[in-house]
This record gives C-alpha cells, structure tokens and sequence, in this order.
C-alpha cells in the first residue's frame, strides 16, 4: 500500500541478475524508483526495454 496515494500500487524495482565465480545466482537492485502511479503500460514496456 502506497502510504502517499493511500491505495494499493505497484513498486517499482529495476534488477540485475547474475551468477558469481562459483555458479550462485545473486540480484543487485540498480534503481528503485518506487510508486509510479502515473505510468501507462506502454511507458512500462519502454522502460523494461532499456
């Protein structure tokens, strides 16, 4: 629950997966932009593009 829009939204986080030397997957949060409640599906698909 977003506490700003008092509703239920999504949280945006844009990750990296990888493995290390031995062969463990691990992620790395790159950039957490958070509640974007403004954002349409096509502007979704942009960003998940890049």
């Amino acid at each position: 629950m977003s506490p700003e829009h008092g509703r239920e939204l999504p949280y945006y986080k844009i990750k990296e997966s990888f493995r290390d030397v031995i062969g463990r997957v691990h992620t790395r949060v790159m950039l957490t932009p958070g509640y974007l409640p403004d954002l349409c599906s096509d502007e979704i698909v942009q960003i998940a593009a890049v």
